[in-house]
């Protein structure tokens, strides 16, 4: 397995709409999403 030092996280949203803001819950999710991804590529561990 080759490793880099540039890792890339694609999402893609399916049901997007036009509308302003994001709802509470597609917040939550794309920063634990986020985080989890931080996480993994740093070898953080949580307790």
């Amino acid at each position: 397995m080759k490793t880099n030092s540039l890792f890339t996280h694609l999402a893609t949203e399916t049901q997007a709409g036009h509308g302003a803001g994001k709802p509470i819950d597609k917040a939550i999710k794309k920063t634990a999403d986020m985080w989890a991804f931080a996480a993994h590529w740093t070898g953080m561990k949580v307790k």
